[in-house]
């Protein structure tokens, strides 16, 4: 269709070209009487000059109109046709970033099917085994069971977890908890002068496979100051890795108690539920961004 729109666009160029040239050639040919007897006139026998027939100018007024009316035909489709060059040049354009986008989501979807994916166990996200508000301290132990949900193997896993009651303290170690293990799993550690960048580390967790990670330990709880009238405690913390196409990767999790009213201590039968914020990974950051 577009080969047919081109080829007609081109023969009406080429029309209009050939009659412009025949119509201009006929305008400026001399205008004899071709029954004339008459010898013609040598410069030495001059006539003097006589008024144009009137018939020989409507005749050339006439020719002028039609040239000038196929002159303006002419750049009419002229117009037209760069019009269309330019709109089809345009949407061929759009086609192409669409066509580019859609390869490129096709791919992304490819490689997050087969990739490792890490978060907590649904099972039992987090164990708690020891929890004293105080006074005279705040003792907390805990156990997060990570879990690898993809079809591909996790490498550099690096993960930390925190105990808080006091939410300012949980958004601030939120955001930037995986940017510190991130560090870890990149080989991008803060070292002094003269001190050699480590390369990166942590473990690895196959698909289907889990890793318990402890937050604070019987010899060495996670210990704070007392918070007799704490309301909440939150267990917050972050997973990085890399899989198996050299990407790195983070999970960041959030679990908090229910409000506690009628009893004033906890323990380590208080149940956890997800907490509305910070329960996200670096796939759903990407997507905000290109949202």
């Amino acid at each position: 269709m577009k080969e047919r729109g081109h080829s007609a666009l081109k023969f009406l160029l080429s029309l209009w070209a050939f009659i412009e040239l025949f119509f201009h050639a006929w305008s400026v040919a001399p205008m004899t009487d071709e029954h004339s007897t008459e010898a013609p006139i040598t410069p030495a026998a001059k006539k003097p000059k006589t008024q144009i027939p009137v018939a020989n100018n409507t005749k050339r007024d006439w020719i002028d109109k039609v040239t000038l009316g196929f002159e303006g035909f002419g750049l009419a489709v002229l117009v037209v046709y760069t019009i269309a060059t330019i709109v089809y040049a345009i949407i061929t354009n759009n086609m192409w970033k669409e066509m580019q986008k859609q390869t490129r989501i096709q791919r992304e979807t490819g490689i997050n099917t087969e990739r490792a994916w890490l978060g907590l166990d649904a099972e039992l996200p987090i164990k708690i085994s020891e929890l004293k508000i105080g006074p005279p301290r705040f003792e907390g132990i805990a156990t997060y069971r990570i879990k690898n949900f993809g079809h591909g193997p996790a490498f550099k896993i690096a993960s930390n977890g925190w105990i808080t009651t006091n939410s300012e303290e949980m958004e601030r170690e939120a955001k930037f908890s995986c940017q510190e293990n991130l560090a870890y799993t990149e080989g991008t550690l803060r070292v002094g002068p003269q001190i050699p960048q480590p390369p990166p580390m942590g473990r690895i967790l196959f698909p289907g496979q889990i890793l318990e990670r402890d937050i604070g330990q019987p010899s060495s709880p996670f210990i704070g100051p007392a918070v007799p009238n704490a309301k909440f405690i939150w267990f917050i913390g972050c997973i990085s890795y890399k899989d198996q196409f050299g990407t790195s990767h983070w999970t960041r999790f959030c679990m908090l108690t229910p409000e506690w009213v009628r009893v004033t201590f906890f323990d380590e039968h208080i149940p956890l539920h997800m907490y509305g914020m910070y329960n996200d990974t670096d796939d759903d950051t990407k997507s905000e961004k290109t949202n």
